[in-house]
């Protein structure tokens, strides 16, 4: 029996070093920013703590506060926004003659966001069709932009949120941590360069349709930056108003 104990004595050690390694190996990091490619998607527009939102993997979707303005809530109708061109744009003047598709982006430099964008050119005849009309927002400065409707084909109006009124007032708007800020730096992005008002800030990917009372009839909005609104939906949400009229 003797000649038993130090092969347990060998195999309990072995076990306690197995385990000890993999206690060590690095995790998947639901906070690291998002690569310049979509087939690396290693980043999150969702805030961790120190961005003012709840974000630890060990919280429930229940327990986390969902982004974006509720169906019927009122759209923030004064807030103040700029053109490509610099242009001040007013909200409210948008769904003055008909209902308002309103998408969020983060920035060209997430490939997630360009091929929703360029999903969304290949939709733009049954939205109008629809009888409604698309606009995007973004925090990116107005000569990003134009690099990011060249990259997606986008032939649709873009509005810079220079001074984020519309992503507070939508309820989308956070700001970045520091260590998620560095993590974006090691993928080559800084929002500081490329944002309008040099914050490393962002919007969560969101969707909303506004009628012309200026009142929230869709709402498609998640801190998931790899989630987008179906445009079916949407087109249908704007369907549903025109029928209304």
């Amino acid at each position: 029996m003797n000649h038993i104990f130090p092969c347990v004595s060998t195999c309990v050690a072995g076990f306690t070093l197995m385990v000890a390694v993999i206690a060590t190996c690095p995790q998947s990091d639901p906070a690291a920013p998002l690569a310049l490619s979509a087939a690396q998607p290693t980043g999150t527009s969702q805030p961790t703590k120190e961005e003012k939102k709840p974000s630890k993997p060990e919280q429930s979707e229940s327990e986390q506060k969902a982004p974006g303005l509720k169906v019927g809530d009122k759209a923030p109708g004064d807030a103040k926004l700029i053109d490509v061109e610099g242009k001040s744009v007013t909200l409210k003047d948008l769904w003055k003659e008909g209902p308002v598709v309103i998408t969020f982006y983060r920035g060209g430099w997430c490939p997630f966001c360009t091929k929703a964008l360029s999903a969304w050119m290949k939709r733009m005849d049954d939205l109008k069709a629809a009888g409604g009309k698309f606009v995007a927002i973004t925090p990116e400065a107005p000569a990003e932009v134009k690099t990011t409707k060249e990259k997606s084909k986008l032939d649709a109006v873009v509005l810079v949120d220079d001074k984020s009124e519309a992503g507070k007032g939508f309820s989308v708007h956070f700001e970045l941590d520091e260590a998620t800020k560095e993590k974006y730096k090691g993928y080559g992005i800084d929002l500081a360069k490329s944002n309008q008002n040099g914050k490393w800030e962002l919007d969560a990917p969101a969707t909303f349709v506004i009628d012309t009372t200026g009142v929230v009839r869709y709402v498609f909005a998640d801190w998931d930056y790899k989630k987008r609104a179906e445009p079916d939906k949407v087109i249908g949400a704007v369907k549903e108003l025109s029928k209304k009229k």
